[in-house]
């Protein structure tokens, strides 16, 4: 596209005000004649968007008429492009404008803008002379309003709508049910009632609407237009002959649609490759700022005003000198605008740039575009002029030559488990961009199958797998390995650590074909597990590896040959741990990793040591607080049972005794555990002191 908007002219000025046009001139007048702009090219392009263009060569001051739908003028002066290549120059370009449907119809003594029953529209003609034909009799009156009544009808209670209508200066209530006619009497409100109507109708109104061009000059010249409207998207689809006495044979066709209104007789056809941005954005309609609304000042008391400072003498001339610089600047800034506008009007129209078109390879069918870049897009220009009636399509050879390609089998296990699919890897040495579409593959003199081919850029490999293999048999096993601790090291008493994963899948290909076959394997790539093995000869992809291998064909005796690939991939999941909060059992596990150092080794160790002289402290500890608890409970039970007994009984005597033992013992119990807490506490604050000064790998 950069070479039809190289060194435009002028670009649209759309929905100027009638003092502009007569000043500019009119599109039809004295000395203006009409001519005609027919269709000279079509660009089509895969984002759903077309850029036509028209030309023809007039003299003098011509003017030209377009018809559009009302649905592609929006696109259409948003991308117009006028071109006047003989020193003259574009007018203003009219079209039919209209209001928003919305505005029009608040526009009326009686809004329809949201579609009002009867009801609704009866209220707001209050106040309308009408005449009412209702089942009984007509009557002449003016319409007060409607109202919702309810009744009861067979035990239910219904809503009815009810016209009060003033009629010989009595207010009569007539149900809507009953109303067959209603007829306006007031010419102007019935007036504005057909106007919102026809508004309503044109709304919906899909026909043409028609753009004026004007060209002003004097000599003979060429003159063009161009715009973007919203067309199909051309698609592709490819057939590829494979032999294996020769390179692949790829035979490209573009698929067109003409879905405009207009014969395409004899135009320049080019087809662009790639994706450029296009959207829709609403010109066609006016578009009014909402305003604010300021009430009339109404005389208020006024509050006390507050004053400021008087302003210096110095001072205000500063303020005075400050505006007139301003003042002076902007007047400055209009007169560069014009300065630089007026060149801009006066510019030459470049001559037409010429497409090169260079000749398409050999092949039953001879390609009839040229392929080239243009700027990120790619583009095939169609060599000889193309006719295409309105609502017709076409086929155009686009590709017609031979390629790079290699037949192999492809392996991957979630597309099939159990059979590799016959496949091609193509590389395209032919110098063009291969969009994507459908490819039908032949071979050796016979239909294949099907394949899919992405966008391909030059010089690029692809991938196409076409049918099933039933020359050749897969399988995958996959197993997975403990997990292993590969490092550790300890900071201030956090234990920081790597543990390793692995799987392994085992794939088993055999070639049961008479010859050697290249196979290929596809491994699904995780992005978090690093392959292992195999360490070379992989291929990498945004979802996959990729490994080749040939095998063998079969012996005499029809057996196949099978080989074993194994790929194996790593994963390192890094653990934190405060070894504070860990049990001696679990350090016991890591002291048992081959995978540390003899100086972490012995620093655990001697942590296992502390842990476990802490443990048994606490264990005493808690032993002894278990004999404190049985104690209590045995002289809760004691203590109840001697006061059933008289005090000179044996069995009270018996009860003294162990009570006055278990006091002794208890004493020596809290003595005992006492210390236990003090050594435990002591302990502790050992380990966190050797914890917090221990670093080590």
């Amino acid at each position: 596209m950069k070479r039809f908007l190289q060194r435009i002219v002028i670009m649209v000025t759309a929905g100027l005000a009638g003092t502009a046009l007569t000043s500019a001139g009119a599109p039809t007048g004295a000395g203006t004649a009409k001519t005609d702009l027919p269709l000279k090219q079509v660009v089509l392009f895969t984002s759903g968007v077309a850029y036509f263009e028209r030309a023809a060569e007039i003299s003098g001051t011509a003017a030209a008429e377009l018809s559009f739908k009302t649905d592609q003028i929006n696109d259409l002066i948003k991308s117009l492009v006028l071109i006047d290549e003989g020193g003259g120059h574009i007018t203003a370009v009219t079209y039919e404008s209209r209001d928003p449907v919305d505005r029009t119809l608040k526009s009326f003594s009686v809004d329809l803008t949201d579609n009002p029953n009867l009801g609704n529209l009866l209220n707001r003609l209050r106040g309308v002379n009408v005449r009412v034909k209702a089942t009984s009799r007509d009557l002449t009156g003016m319409i007060v309003g409607v109202e919702t009544r309810k009744r009861h009808v067979d035990k239910e209670i219904i809503e009815e709508k009810i016209l009060n209508l003033m009629s010989d200066k009595n207010v009569r209530a007539l149900s809507l049910d009953a109303i067959q006619e209603i007829e306006v009497l007031d010419p102007v409100i019935q007036a504005d009632l057909d106007a919102a109507l026809k508004v309503l109708a044109v709304s919906h109104d899909q026909g043409k609407k028609t753009v004026r061009l004007t060209f002003t000059g004097e000599k003979r010249r060429q003159v063009r237009a161009g715009y973007m409207l919203e067309a199909p998207v051309w698609k592709t689809s490819y057939r590829l002959v494979l032999d294996d006495k020769g390179a692949p044979l790829l035979q490209g066709w573009a698929h067109v649609e003409n879905m405009t209104d207009d014969d395409w007789n004899g135009i320049t056809l080019t087809l662009v490759s790639g994706r450029p941005l296009s959207f829709i954005q609403n010109l066609y309609d006016p578009i009014y700022l909402h305003r604010p609304v300021v009430r009339p000042t109404l005389d208020e008391n006024l509050a006390p005003p507050e004053y400021e400072g008087a302003i210096t003498g110095e001072m205000a001339a500063d303020m005075v000198d400050s505006a007139e610089m301003k003042a002076d600047s902007a007047l400055k800034g209009k007169k560069s605008m014009r300065m630089m506008a007026a060149p801009a009007m006066a510019m030459a129209a470049p001559s037409r740039p010429q497409i090169n078109m260079a000749g398409m390879g050999g092949g039953g069918v001879e390609a009839m575009a040229a392929a080239r870049e243009a700027g990120e897009l790619f583009e095939y220009a169609v060599k000889e002029p193309i006719t295409l009636p309105r609502r017709q399509s076409a086929m155009i050879p686009i590709v017609n030559q031979t390629i790079k390609g290699e037949k192999l089998s492809i392996f991957n296990a979630q597309v099939n488990p159990k059979n590799p699919l016959n496949g091609v890897e193509l590389e395209n040495t032919s110098g063009l961009f291969l969009m994507q579409g459908p490819v039908t593959v032949f071979e050796d003199g016979i239909y294949a199958g099907d394949a899919r081919l992405t966008d391909t850029q030059r010089g690029e490999k692809r991938l196409l797998s076409y049918a099933l293999d039933l020359a050749g048999e897969a399988k995958l096993d996959r197993k997975s390995e403990p997990e292993e601790i590969v490092s550790m090291k300890i900071v201030r008493g956090t234990l920081t650590l790597q543990r390793k994963f692995v799987d392994t899948s085992v794939y088993t290909l055999k070639n049961k074909r008479d010859k050697t076959r290249q196979y290929l394997i596809e491994h699904p790539l995780r992005p978090d597990w690093e392959l292992v093995e195999p360490a070379k000869d992989i291929e990498k992809t945004r979802d996959a590896y990729r490994f080749r291998l040939a095998l063998d064909g079969a012996n005499q005796r029809g057996d196949g040959k099978s080989r074993d690939i194994i790929f194996r991939e790593q994963r390192l999941e890094p653990e934190i741990l405060m070894l504070a909060n860990i049990q001696s059992d679990q350090v016991r596990f890591l002291i048992s990793q081959k995978n540390i150092s003899d100086k972490l080794r012995q620093a655990l160790k001697e942590l296992v040591g502390m842990q476990e002289a802490l443990s048994a402290v606490r264990q005493e500890r808690q032993q002894k607080e278990q004999r404190v608890k049985a104690i209590a409970e045995e002289q809760n039970r004691i203590r109840p049972n001697m006061q059933t007994v008289t005090k000179n009984s044996e069995s009270y005597s018996m009860w003294e005794r162990k009570l006055v033992q278990q006091e002794k013992d208890l004493d020596q119990l809290n003595v005992d555990l006492e210390k236990l807490r003090a050594d435990e506490q002591a302990r502790n604050a050992a380990i966190a002191r050797f914890l917090a000064e221990l670093n080590v790998e």
